[in-house]
């Protein structure tokens, strides 16, 4: 069977001039875009709330991303979201975990991907990022903040399971 012929784009009636037909047609692309970024994010970030110094950061980052329409979720371990993370609660406490794109990345590599999302922030992600400052980010992370701020969740824990029930 033939196939018609395409018209003419001049011989069809236009209702909306070309020029504002192309704007119409961005704008609805864009909106479908943030409709679809804000239901299903390409970035996730899986924090400690319960952790004054992580929740102070993250919310931080929260209202910044909220403000900017950026696509990206937040999700507390202490929640149900964790499970659909895969880590244990022990494991997911001791570092910041951000997904994007499918890829699960913690420490340094996991903020370095989050700022790359942010572009407030992309500056500090380019220099954290260089050659030598990049390594010398990470063992301090690894080795010595993440480690130290683990404990001080430990002991918060311990503390909150010990306290002794006051009556009133």
């Amino acid at each position: 069977m033939p196939r018609p012929a395409n018209p003419d784009p001049a011989s069809v009636p236009q209702i909306i001039p070309r020029t504002q037909r192309q704007s119409v047609s961005w704008n609805l692309c864009r909106w479908a875009y943030l409709k679809i970024m804000k239901n299903n994010p390409t970035t996730s970030v899986l924090y400690n709330a319960d952790c004054p110094v992580c929740n102070f950061e993250i919310q931080h980052y929260a209202k910044y991303a909220g403000e900017n329409n950026l696509p990206i979720r937040f999700d507390d371990l202490n929640s149900g979201a964790r499970v659909h993370w895969g880590l244990v609660s022990d494991t997911a406490a001791r570092r910041l975990y951000v997904l994007h794109e499918g890829a699960l990345t913690s420490g340094i590599p996991a903020f370095l991907v989050l700022w790359a999302q942010m572009p407030k922030y992309r500056w500090l992600g380019r220099i954290v990022g260089l050659p030598g400052v990049k390594q010398i980010a990470s063992v301090l992370y690894d080795h010595v903040l993440a480690p130290v701020i683990y404990r001080w969740h430990l002991h918060r824990l311990r503390k909150k399971t010990n306290s002794p029930l006051r009556r009133q």
